[in-house]
């Protein structure tokens, strides 16, 4: 069991996983890009309890942006191993509509104690296949694994850009 990262000392809260498999695809007669995410915390200490609530911010006009899939649970520990609490779909998910084409769905994940592990998931569709979502594999909270997956179409070309913001 967890209970402080040697790393980072004194963190409220860990990524344990974050993860992400961007597609390509072709979709009616266009192109997507379809964005699979997954992400698992650990919650360290009280002033972690921050984390469980979650924003999910896209560009929902026109539908250029769409967020179907959405999962989310919690693991609270208990004395042989841990309890699951599934958010339900209808109650706990919350759309709201922004300005300027952009829309938010908020959730909170229940039954947060020290030790307890939150994770979600999700789908993004979004239009534009030229500038994708960018990924950072640190965040500022200490992150033990970050992937990213990317498959394109054979006769597709993108060029990497990486960049070092230390």
């Amino acid at each position: 069991e967890m209970v402080e990262v040697p790393m980072a000392p004194g963190s409220s809260a860990a990524i344990l996983m974050d993860y992400c498999y961007m597609e390509i695809n072709a979709y009616r007669d266009d192109y997507v890009t379809t964005y699979l995410r997954y992400k698992r915390i650990k919650i360290l200490k009280k002033e972690g309890y921050d984390e469980g609530n979650i924003n999910l911010i896209y560009h929902s006009e026109d539908q250029y942006e769409r967020i179907r899939n959405l999962k989310a649970q919690t693991l609270v520990p208990t004395e042989t191993g841990y309890k699951t609490i599934e958010l339900n779909k209808k109650t706990d998910f919350f759309k709201e509509e922004l300005s300027n084409g952009f829309s938010r769905i908020t959730f909170a994940f229940p039954g947060l104690t020290e030790g307890a592990i939150i994770e979600f998931q999700y789908e993004l569709i979004c239009q534009n296949i030229t500038v994708l979502q960018p990924w950072y594999f640190q965040n500022e909270l200490p992150t033990f694994w970050s992937e990213l997956h990317f498959q394109i179409p054979q006769y597709f070309n993108y060029t990497t850009l990486t960049r070092n913001y230390r």
